[in-house]
């Protein structure tokens, strides 16, 4: 997986986001960047996060994603394709991001349990 200071990966599934965390939200974002988690919620699990989680924690209505990656210089987006919506995807194209599928080198890394492991095909 590429560790460029211009580069973090996105994770919007709630269990790969609790297997790296171990904090489990059905509404979030997992960005790792330089190696550190940061996990955007809403209100709704922004305090028991900030207790729980293995991360630096952001409410999205104060830090959108796309400006917290803008903000911190990245350039490059690396998706679980699997596991991201389209509009996420789209978000991030049409805002200047290179988008790119790291779903085989994040399960060879993470060690994803095999439950969390499927094709690595994008679904557009």
């Amino acid at each position: 997986m590429r560790l460029e200071k211009d580069f973090a990966t996105v994770i919007s599934d709630g269990d790969i986001i609790f297997y790296n965390t171990g904090f489990y939200v059905d509404d979030g974002f997992l960005v790792i960047l330089n190696g550190k988690n940061h996990l955007f919620t809403d209100g709704r699990y922004i305090e028991s996060a900030v207790k729980k989680a293995n991360a630096r924690c952001y409410l999205i209505k104060d830090f959108p994603l796309i400006n917290f990656l803008k903000s911190n210089g990245v350039k490059s987006v690396g998706l679980l394709y699997d596991h991201s919506s389209v509009e996420l995807y789209l978000d991030l194209t049409s805002n200047g991001f290179e988008v790119c599928n790291v779903t085989e080198s994040f399960n060879k890394i993470q060690k994803l349990p095999l439950k969390y492991l499927k094709n690595t095909a994008i679904r557009l």
